[in-house]
């Protein structure tokens, strides 16, 4: 049997433009939420310049967003490319805990030099003033 994937629709109140948005969807088979980092969220620039694109004893991953030509030397370059990655993709809820809801939205990463890196970004919706905040990233 064919498991179709359906997504329910989920509406909230925006109190600044006085209308109903669509804000999530819900996954039927499940039980996820799929919503949309905002454009807005939090990329903190010591995450890109301080961790990601500096060579790291474990868990490294400026070798890997160097083959997309992301260095310590363009770090608005790899924000860039990881906003136009949540604009083109939807965030799955991975998980809840104290601090908030995590998310990972999973894409192509396109670098400088027009090579795309297949990446899962994770995401925390904080529980304390409702902000996206960009937590990493992880070659996909």
């Amino acid at each position: 049997m064919k498991q179709i994937d359906k997504a329910i629709p989920c509406w909230s109140i925006d109190s600044e433009y006085n209308s109903v948005q669509p804000t999530a969807r819900i996954n039927a088979f499940t039980s996820s939420s799929i919503v949309k980092v905002p454009a807005n969220a939090t990329i903190p620039e010591p995450k890109l310049t301080e961790y990601l694109l500096v060579a790291q004893p474990r868990n490294d991953k400026s070798k890997f967003l160097l083959q997309g030509g992301f260095t310590q030397d363009n770090p608005a370059d790899l924000e860039l490319a990881i906003r136009k990655l949540i604009a083109e993709n939807d965030a799955v809820e991975d998980r809840t805990d104290r601090f908030g809801t995590f998310y990972e939205v999973k894409g192509m990463l396109t670098g400088v030099n027009g090579i795309d890196l297949g990446v899962v970004t994770i995401w925390l919706h904080e529980s304390v003033d409702l902000n996206f905040r960009f937590i990493t990233l992880i070659p996909d």
